[in-house]
């Protein structure tokens, strides 16, 4: 967490890759990491990280790049034992 602190005040992120940290953060398994983590987010919130908003554009990239993953998932096969 320290190497962020040099940059403090000079990031911003979309609103896409803020929902995942959130998102991400909430799976982790109760641990002193997933509490610093959480921190360091609501930190980031309450020092004003700007968030850039989803909109159509980011909306329809997303849109392709998850299409185009689900269709090579599915596409796999799986060996069932």
């Amino acid at each position: 967490m320290q190497c962020f602190s040099e940059y403090d005040g000079q990031y911003v992120t979309a609103a896409v890759v803020w929902h995942e940290l959130q998102y991400g953060c909430a799976l982790l398994p109760n641990s002193k990491r997933k509490t610093q983590l959480q921190a360091y987010l609501l930190t980031l919130q309450g020092n004003g990280l700007l968030i850039l908003p989803y909109d159509q554009g980011a909306g329809a990239s997303a849109f392709n790049f998850f299409n185009k993953l689900f269709k090579l998932i599915a596409s796999v096969s799986y060996v069932s034992g």
